[in-house]
């Protein structure tokens, strides 16, 4: 039981830590979303400042520009969705597997107390039985030792009385 209780600790710790990993690594992209349109539109900022000065100088600058730059260009786009799907994927999986690890354990656990609680109850029987039989063997000595003192008198008096036989048979023959 003890073997098995410290697998499943194992497991859900592990399955906790790659959770907790996942939502981090999720709440990081996320953040970082924002931040990279603000980067573009910063850039795309400083780009219109930069030719608006070379126009001002007149160093035509402005024929080699693409123009201005959108957010909303396929190049710019937030390119960490895939990532962040499989990050939530990822979590829903591992969320899932830790849930079902924990019932298993849970599970184990109910399994392992109730093993335990049959076994103290056979124990308490097995006991039980031994005493028993302990109080049964001390009255059997009892008896035993009761027998072979009456025994004892018996063969004793078993003695006396072939002594007397013989001395009547001796007294007998000599009259």
């Amino acid at each position: 039981c003890e073997k098995d209780a410290v697998t499943f600790e194992a497991a859900i710790a592990d399955l906790t830590k790659a959770v907790t990993a996942l939502q981090n690594a999720h709440k990081a992209l996320v953040a970082s979303k924002p931040n990279a349109k603000m980067l573009l539109l910063s850039v795309q900022r400083t780009v219109r400042r930069s030719l608006a000065f070379a126009r001002s100088l007149n160093l035509g600058l402005t024929q080699h520009a693409q123009g201005p730059v959108s957010p909303k260009d396929a190049a710019y786009e937030y390119h960490a969705q895939g990532i962040l799907d499989t990050i939530i994927e990822l979590q829903t999986t591992f969320g899932k597997k830790k849930d079902n690890v924990t019932i298993e354990a849970g599970k184990a656990k109910r399994v392992c107390d109730s093993s335990k609680a049959a076994l103290a109850q056979l124990i308490k029987i097995a006991s039980d039985g031994v005493d028993d039989a302990d109080e049964e063997m001390s009255a059997l000595q009892q008896q035993m030792a009761n027998a072979r003192e009456g025994m004892t008198n018996s063969e004793s008096v078993l003695k006396d009385d072939e002594v007397y036989i013989k001395d009547l048979t001796n007294m007998c023959e000599t009259k």
